[in-house]
């Protein structure tokens, strides 16, 4: 046996080795895409879930889920099963996801659609988006990221703080709708979710005053009143516009005239200096 026999017989025998490993691969990540089987069980259904983490705005497949069984009485209402898929073929392929779905995680029905996860869709019944500018100080320094809340600061025209809007959502910092941002990112405008009577007030507040931003805490529970339910409500430390404007002024009072002889009768003034 030659030395050049044994090198190709070494040769042919990594590669046929190699083959090996890449066919079994293969077959491998082919059974993981099979439909999981469920024998005639009345308590089992199927489910999809899935394989690996989708992240939203992604364009479904079949290499991103598959079927699993589960109890029944453990199965989401609006979890997408076997039987919506025999209803309705296309009931996931071709969708759109509309949030972050992480590998495992059983698809619900809200979480894909048939078209890009746009913002309209974001926005509650009864409510609407409207943006304003921000800098790098009244945005917070870039922390303020798409689904935090936030009270609204503005200034009175006569120098005066009062609370415009309390617990305001944020649903996109310049074009990005999704708070997967890991660091700070400063932008330039804010997209908020309002009733249309707030945004009226904030368009109306944005023309005459800077407005600040102040960057709530998640599991803040204060319930204090909207400003569109009550004018009057309790904004200290600041001062709401009403409180502002309600402040006494000094009303000047000619010596010896009625007026002055009524106040000082009543005890409600004295002569300066006294």
């Amino acid at each position: 046996m030659t030395p050049r026999f044994l090198i190709m017989l070494i040769i042919a025998t990594l590669l046929a080795g190699g083959a090996a490993l890449i066919a079994n691969h293969w077959i491998l990540s082919q059974s993981d895409n099979k439909p999981a089987v469920v024998e005639n069980n009345p308590e089992k259904a199927l489910a999809y879930v899935a394989i690996a983490d989708i992240h939203s705005d992604t364009h479904l497949d079949n290499n991103l889920f598959k079927l699993q069984s589960f109890d029944k009485n453990t199965i989401p209402p609006q979890a997408v099963t076997e039987e919506d898929t025999q209803k309705v073929p296309n009931t996931i392929t071709g969708k759109i996801a509309q949030t972050n779905i992480y590998a495992g995680a059983i698809l619900l029905k809200p979480q894909i659609n048939e078209r890009t996860s746009d913002l309209s869709t974001r926005i509650m019944p009864g409510m609407t988006a409207i943006s304003v500018r921000v800098d790098d100080v009244t945005g917070v320094a870039g922390f303020i990221q798409p689904k935090d809340e936030t009270d609204i600061i503005a200034t009175h025209k006569n120098g005066g703080l009062y609370v415009l809007l309390r617990k305001v959502k944020v649903v996109a910092i310049d074009q990005i709708s999704s708070g997967d941002q890991a660091k700070p990112v400063v932008v330039r405008a804010l997209t908020l979710e309002v009733s249309p009577e707030d945004a009226v007030k904030l368009v109306e507040a944005a023309r005459i005053t800077p407005l600040q931003f102040a960057l709530r805490n998640p599991m803040d529970m204060d319930t204090t009143i909207s400003s569109t339910e009550n004018n009057e409500i309790d904004t200290m430390p600041y001062q709401t516009e009403k409180q502002f404007q309600s402040q006494p002024s000094i009303k000047i009072l000619h010596w010896g005239s009625h007026a002055f002889e009524q106040c000082h009768l009543n005890g409600l003034c004295e002569p300066a200096g006294s």
